[in-house]
């Protein structure tokens, strides 16, 4: 898996799959696989990472609607 930026997008993402076959114990070799398998943990991956920035959101709007007055300028984002 590569990440290719931080954004949540799905381009921000590369997975690749590998088969390893062995013929003998010292003897193997790797392969790219292309197949739907890729495709499918990218999109896991992506829906984790979107569910987890959501509720990160929702937790800060929650934690800072409790103080009166709050503005979205005075609302802290941790860019980690």
């Amino acid at each position: 898996m590569k990440f290719l930026s931080n954004e949540i997008r799905s381009d921000s993402i590369k997975v690749d799959v590998h088969e390893k076959i062995c013929v003998s114990q010292n003897n193997c070799t790797t392969s790219l696989v292309k197949s739907q398998v890729s495709n499918e943990i990218k999109v896991a991956i992506l829906k984790k990472a979107a569910f987890l920035e959501k509720n990160k959101v929702e937790e800060i709007v929650t934690k800072n609607k409790k103080k009166k007055g709050t503005t979205w300028k005075d609302i802290e984002f941790d860019n980690d």
